[in-house]
């Protein structure tokens, strides 16, 4: 067993033992929201869900930054620091939203951050990755906004009980897989299983009823990373591939469109799994129909593209 593969189950191994101590850490020092929700209004499934998990703690990212900084070990190789510099700054970016929106949230009136300055953060520093990468300013622009759509789109569908890592672990899978047959047993191709690894260990605490969530410094890690690998392969294989989450985040786009064009709302709430939930869709057939899609549709893009 070579050094790399010594180090992925290493962190495996960490992260299964460490999980639980980090979730109840979480619990202890106030990570969860602290916001009261009218219930009068809407589908009562939809809020009963909001109440459910209002003290459920988050920002299990921090331990995926974690090891993203072990990981920092494997090589030094530009490409390589790209694909863990990048998720790890936009994951701390994540985790000051955390700490903001649960601890100083009535100070500043607003959850976090204001969604346009974090998108601009995003979005530079995308662009001055890909401008490393590639020297082109055009692609990188256009490169930029796409990878900073997709991780918005993978922290919006982190909204009910397992639902994201359900999706995202045959994403990761496939993922590996055209690294590996790309570029052999690269060290991306390691930091995917180990990426793949750490959501198999954030599932077995997030299925309903969650103990955990990823909070934005785990959704803006893994979708950085996510975003990167969508462009790091044709995306006639990565766009199929990644349709949930796009529709997940299309839903919400088209909603704010919507609303500010037309005065009018497209769905009821979004995003469109919030949609589903509140016109009476039990958690386990939202969930449940995503996991069956998802799987789906990777199947069919292996047998299409994927040989």
């Amino acid at each position: 067993m070579d050094f790399r593969t010594q180090l992925v189950v290493l962190l495996f191994i960490i992260n299964i033992v460490f999980a639980p101590l980090l979730i109840s850490l979480l619990g202890k020092k106030g990570f969860y929201k602290k916001k009261s929700i009218d219930t009068k209004k809407g589908n009562r499934a939809y809020y009963n869900h909001l109440l459910e998990n209002m003290s459920t703690p988050s920002s299990f990212g921090i331990l995926l930054l974690l090891n993203l900084i072990v990981l920092s070990l494997l090589s030094h190789e530009l490409s390589y620091i790209i694909l863990l510099l990048v998720p790890f700054l936009l994951g701390l970016l994540g985790l000051y939203d955390d700490i903001y929106q649960f601890f100083f949230h009535r100070v500043g009136k607003h959850w976090g951050l204001r969604a346009r300055y974090k998108l601009l953060i995003q979005v530079l520093i995308f662009f001055v990755a890909f401008y490393l990468s590639t020297s082109s300013l055009l692609i990188s622009l256009i490169s930029s906004f796409l990878a900073s759509f997709i991780l918005n789109s993978y922290n919006i569908t982190d909204g009910l009980d397992g639902l994201v890592g359900g999706i995202s672990i045959p994403v990761l899978i496939f993922f590996a897989y055209l690294e590996y047959i790309t570029f052999g047993a690269s060290n991306v191709f390691f930091l995917i299983v180990s990426s793949l690894l750490f959501v198999l260990v954030f599932m077995i605490f997030n299925i309903k009823p969650a103990k955990v969530f990823l909070g934005d410094s785990g959704s803006y890690t893994i979708g950085a990373l996510i975003g990167l690998l969508a462009l790091r392969y044709p995306l006639i294989i990565t766009i199929p591939l990644l349709s949930l989450f796009i529709l997940e985040g299309l839903s919400s786009l088209l909603q704010i469109l919507s609303i500010k064009i037309f005065k009018r709302k497209i769905l009821t709430i979004a995003p469109l799994h919030l949609h589903l939930l509140n016109k009476g869709w039990s958690q386990w057939r939202v969930i449940g129909t995503a996991w069956a899609l998802q799987i789906s549709i990777t199947i069919v893009v292996f047998f299409v593209y994927g040989k």
